[in-house]
C-alpha cells in the first residue's frame, strides 16, 4: 500500500503546478518582470501624504497675535496668510502628530509642527524652535 500512495502523492504534486524544469525558468523570469515593472510603477508614483491636519484652518489673532490662515493640502503643498504675509511650502507626515514643513524662508531640516490637542474641530500647535518647542500652542479652528 505505501508503495502505491508515493508516487502517487509525487504525480499529485507535479500535476498540481509544482516546480517542473520545464515551467520553472519561465516562471521566475515573468515574475522577475511583473516585481520590476511593479517596482518601477511605485517609485514614479508620487507618495501623498495623508494626516488629519489636511484641511483650512485659522488662528484668531486673540491666540496667535495675528491672524493665520491655513491650507494643508492632500498634495503635500501647504500655503498660509500670516498677518498679511503669504508663505507656502510643503510638508510630510513625521507621525500622527507631527508635520515636517519646509519653504525657502526655512533651514533645509524646515520645521516640526506638533500637534498637542485636537477635538472640537480645533487643532493645537506648537512649532520647533531652536530651543525645542514653543511653550503656548496656537489653537486653529477648522475653516468650513
Amino acid at each position: 500500500m505505501k508503495k502505491l500512495l508515493i508516487p502517487f502523492a509525487f504525480v499529485l504534486f507535479c500535476a498540481c503546478g509544482g516546480p517542473t524544469p520545464e515551467n520553472s525558468s519561465s516562471h521566475d523570469a515573468s515574475h522577475d518582470e511583473t516585481m520590476e515593472a511593479t517596482e518601477n510603477q511605485e517609485e514614479s508614483q508620487p507618495k501623498k501624504a495623508l494626516h488629519y491636519a489636511i484641511g483650512q484652518w485659522r488662528a484668531d489673532p486673540s491666540d496667535a497675535g495675528v491672524e493665520i490662515l491655513l491650507n494643508i493640502n492632500e498634495d503635500g503643498s501647504y500655503n498660509q496668510n500670516m498677518g498679511g504675509t503669504q508663505q507656502e511650502g510643503t510638508w510630510e507626515k513625521v507621525d500622527d502628530d507631527q508635520i515636517q514643513v519646509f519653504n525657502s524662508g526655512l533651514s533645509e531640516k524646515g520645521q516640526t509642527w506638533k500637534i498637542v490637542s485636537r477635538e472640537n474641530g480645533e487643532l493645537h500647535l506648537v512649532f520647533s524652535t531652536s530651543k525645542g518647542f514653543s511653550e503656548k500652542p496656537i489653537i486653529f479652528k477648522v475653516l468650513e
